[in-house]
């Protein structure tokens, strides 16, 4: 077998948790989940020198963080946008290229998927998203990343395409 980095190390370490904590029970359990496998790939990504990468993944656990109470207060909305500028000025920080912005692309569609009410289109977006953040991963050699991207966009396929044909929920946005 081959010796891992570190970097692969946290990749795998984070490969596992994206497979486990869509399985956990209840809201803060899953943003709690999301928000380990997101630390374990920021790791992945800056030992790897994927800079942008990590600063995006620092930036989904801010909107983590600001989802995290049931209270949606003014400030907890205005943390969340706030993601928004500095993904732009994170992204021009870091810049290296291509990755750069297939890994920019994918936090931005999550950002707008975490905004959705309709769970298909949520579903879609961040399929939308996982497919930003695979081509980031082919460019930059990422296997852990890819395969957990790969694993997330599969598990979104499939949900959305369960849930087509569907109603929207009442009081739904549609």
């Amino acid at each position: 077998m081959l010796p891992l980095s570190a970097s692969d190390l946290a990749g795998f370490v984070g490969l596992a948790l994206v497979a486990v904590w869509p399985l956990l029970k209840g809201r803060r359990a899953l943003l709690a989940g999301q928000s380990a496998s997101t630390g374990a790939f920021l790791v992945h990504y800056l030992l790897a020198g994927s800079v942008t990468a990590a600063a995006m993944c620092g930036l989904s656990i801010v909107q983590a963080g600001a989802a995290w109470s049931d209270d949606r207060s003014w400030w907890r909305k205005a943390l969340f946008v706030a993601t928004l500028p500095a993904l732009a000025l994170l992204a021009s920080l870091t810049w290296a290229g291509p990755a750069s912005a297939w890994s920019a692309a994918g936090l931005a569609l999550a950002t707008v998927a975490r905004w959705q009410v309709r769970p298909d289109r949520l579903r879609l977006l961040f399929l939308l998203a996982a497919a930003a953040w695979i081509v980031h991963d082919v460019l930059t050699g990422s296997v852990p990343g890819l395969l957990a991207d790969l694993l997330c966009a599969a598990s979104l396929a499939y949900g959305w395409a369960r849930g087509a044909g569907r109603a929207a929920p009442a009081g739904g946005v549609a």
